[in-house]
């Protein structure tokens, strides 16, 4: 997802489907940690989405963005 995102070398429609993907995951990520709360950051953030603090996409965005700034490239 990295690679993509942050090289120039992809179409934008490339990136745009990795983006597409990164969110199904999170969207998924988030229905499964709404379930199932972990002791983790998401978590804290899908229980607060469930209380009404944070909308769907500011639970979403952030984590993409989290995801694809830690994970190694290659």
């Amino acid at each position: 997802w990295r690679a993509v995102i942050l090289s120039s070398d992809h179409t934008a429609a490339e990136a745009g489907a990795v983006k597409a993907e990164i969110a199904g995951y999170f969207k998924a990520l988030a229905d499964h940690r709404a379930e199932n709360p972990g002791d983790d950051l998401f978590s804290e953030l899908v229980a607060a989405h469930g209380a009404g603090r944070l909308s769907r996409p500011e639970l979403i965005s952030p984590a993409g963005i989290a995801r694809v700034s830690v994970v190694p490239s290659g």
